[in-house]
C-alpha cells in the first residue's frame, strides 16, 4: 500500500542467515569495544590508544566516552609524540571499519605495532610540536567530516569537531615573530581564517539539509568565533563585552570593532534571507534572524520611529511568506515574535508602553492583513489563533487605564480626544466587540482543530465572555 511494492516474505533460511550475520557484527562490535575499554582502563595514551578510538567511533560515532578519551590522547600526543620520519604511510580513509567492518586487534597488540611508547619517546622540539599538533588535528577534522557525512546529527561529533579548532593554532601564530609586526587588521584577518575556512563546510551541509539545526547552531558559534577575533584579549571596557550578537548593543563597544561585528551580522542576514527565500519553512533561519535584528537596530541608536519603519520592512517579507503558505507554523512563530518585539529598546519583549497609539495602530494593522488572508484560508488554524491573540491584545492595550479608572491611557486619549465621552463610550464597546470576536474565534477553533479542543474551551472559559 502506499506505493511500496510488495515482496514476498523472507523464507526460513534467509531469516536464519540475516541474523547470523547480526551476530556476526554485533561480535565484530564488541570486540572493538573491549579493545578500547581495555586500552581506557589501563590509561594509555598513545597512538595504540587514538587508533582503539578510531577504529571505535567508526562504527559508533554516538559513544561520547570514546571521544572524551580521545581528546585525553590527543592532548598528550600534543606535546610526546616524536617527530614524524622522512616516510610516511599514506592516510588512511577514515570510517572504513563502518563500510567494511574489519577484525581489531587487541590492546596489547596495538601496543607493539604503535611505534615507541610516549615514555620512551624523545622530546620534541617546540617547532616540531607544532608541526605535530597541526598534523594530529588536521587529520581529526578530516575523520569528524567523514563521520558527518554519515551521521549528521550526532552532537558528540560537533563538539569534537569544536574542540579541534580551538586547539588548532590560527594563522597569527603560526606566524611566529612576524606577527608582532602586523597591522590589527591583517591580525583579525588571520585570526578568523581557520573559522572562516570552516563555514566551508557548514555552507555545504546547509546546501544538503537547509533545515539541519546542528548545522545551524554550529554556524552560530563559528561567527560568534569571528566576531571574537576583533575583541583585544585585554578590553579596556569596564563592563564584559557580551557574545555576538549582543555585542552589537554594548554601549562601550569600540566603533571600528563595532563596524565589523555589524558587517557580520548583516552577512548573516542576508544569509538568512537566501534560505528563507528557497524555503519559508525553516524554523532555524527565521530564529537566527530573531537573535540578530534587535541587536543590529539597537547598534544604530536610531529613533523609535525608524525602528517602527525597519520593523514594518520585515513585517512586509513575512506577510508574503503567509500568503505563499499560511499553514506553515514557524512563519507564524516569526510573527508573533516581531509583532511583540519592542523595537524602542530592541528586546525581543513586550513593549514598556503596551497601550501605546504605535502599538494599537500595528495590532489593528496586522489584524486587517490576516482578515483578508482568512477570507482566503477560511479553515486555517494559525489565521484563526493569530486574529484571536492579536485581538485580545488589543482589548488589553484598549481597556488599560490609569489606575484610578480615568481612562488615562495613551490609546483611549488618542481615539476619543475630539469626542468627548461619547468617544470614550465607543472605545469601551469596540473593548467588547473584541472580546466577543475572540471567544467566537476560539469557539471556532474547537471544529477547525479538534485535537486542541480541550485547550480552546479552557481559553473561551477564562475569558469569561459569551461567544
Amino acid at each position: 500500500m502506499h506505493g511500496i511494492k510488495r515482496t514476498a516474505a523472507p523464507t526460513a533460511s534467509a531469516r536464519a542467515a540475516r541474523k547470523e550475520k547480526e551476530a556476526a557484527k554485533l561480535r565484530g562490535y564488541l570486540k572493538v569495544e573491549g579493545a578500547f575499554f581495555t586500552v581506557r582502563d589501563a590509561d594509555q595514551l598513545d597512538e595504540a590508544a587514538l587508533n582503539a578510538t578510531t577504529a571505535l567511533l567508526a562504527l559508533n560515532p554516538e559513544l561520547y566516552t570514546a571521544w572524551n578519551y580521545r581528546r585525553r590522547v590527543l592532548s598528550h600526543l600534543f606535546t610526546t609524540t616524536p617527530p614524524p620520519s622522512a616516510k610516511t604511510d599514506p592516510k588512511p580513509d577514515f570510517f572504513t571499519a563502518a563500510r567494511v567492518p574489519q577484525p581489531e586487534p587487541s590492546a596489547s597488540e596495538g601496543a607493539s605495532t604503535a611505534g615507541p611508547s610516549s615514555s620512551s619517546s624523545p622530546t620534541p622540539s617546540a617547532s616540531h610540536q607544532l608541526q605535530i599538533k597541526m598534523r594530529l588535528l588536521e587529520e581529526d577534522l578530516e575523520l569528524t567530516t567523514h563521520a558527518l557525512r554519515a551521521h549528521p546529527k550526532v552532537y558528540w561529533i560537533w563538539n569534537h569537531r569544536k574542540w579541534c579548532l580551538i586547539q588548532m593554532p590560527d594563522d597569527v601564530a603560526l606566524q611566529g615573530a612576524a606577527a608582532e609586526e602586523l597591522a590589527e587588521e591583517v591580525k583579525i584577518k588571520l585570526a578568523e581564517g581557520k573559522w572562516k575556512r570552516e563555514m566551508r563546510l557548514v555552507d555545504k551541509m546547509l546546501e544538503l539539509d537547509p533545515r539541519n539545526f546542528h548545522g545551524w547552531d554550529y554556524r552560530r558559534y563559528l561567527i560568534s568565533q569571528m566576531a571574537l577575533c576583533s575583541i583585544p584579549p585585554t578590553s579596556t571596557s569596564s563592563t564584559p563585552i557580551p557574545a555576538f550578537p549582543a555585542s552589537l548593543s554594548h554601549p562601550s563597544l569600540p566603533a571600528s570593532i563595532r563596524k565589523h561585528h555589524l558587517s557580520l551580522a548583516t552577512s548573516e542576514l542576508a544569509f538568512t534571507l537566501r534560505k528563507i527565500e528557497s524555503n519559508f519553512s525553516n524554523f532555524s533561519a527565521w530564529h537566527w534572524r530573531s537573535k540578530l535584528l534587535p541587536h543590529v537596530w539597537a547598534s544604530s541608536h536610531s529613533e523609535e520611529c525608524a525602528g517602527e519603519k525597519r520593523r514594518e520592512e520585515e513585517l512586509e517579507l513575512v506577510r508574503q511568506a503567509l500568503y505563499t503558505d499560511p499553514d506553515d507554523q514557524s512563519v507564524w512563530l516569526y510573527h508573533a515574535w516581531l509583532v511583540d518585539l519592542d523595537v524602542s529598546t530592541g528586546t525581543a519583549t513586550l513593549p514598556s508602553r503596551p497601550d501605546s497609539i504605535q502599538r494599537v495602530t500595528l495590532l489593528q494593522r496586522e489584524i486587517d492583513s490576516i482578515e483578508e488572508l482568512l477570507e482566503v484560508e477560511p479553515d486555517s488554524r494559525y489565521c484563526l489563533e493569530a486574529l484571536a491573540r492579536y485581538k485580545a491584545s488589543l482589548a488589553e492595550a484598549l481597556s488599560l487605564t490609569d489606575g484610578e479608572g480615568k481612562g488615562g491611557s495613551e490609546s483611549a486619549e488618542h481615539l476619543s480626544s475630539t469626542e468627548g465621552t461619547a468617544g470614550g463610550k465607543r472605545a469601551m464597546e469596540r473593548v467588547a466587540q473584541l472580546n466577543k470576536d475572540v471567544a467566537q474565534l476560539l469557539t471556532r477553533l474547537v471544529d477547525v482543530d479538534p485535537d486542541r479542543a480541550g485547550r480552546y474551551r479552557d481559553l473561551v472559559h477564562k475569558a469569561g465572555v459569551a461567544a
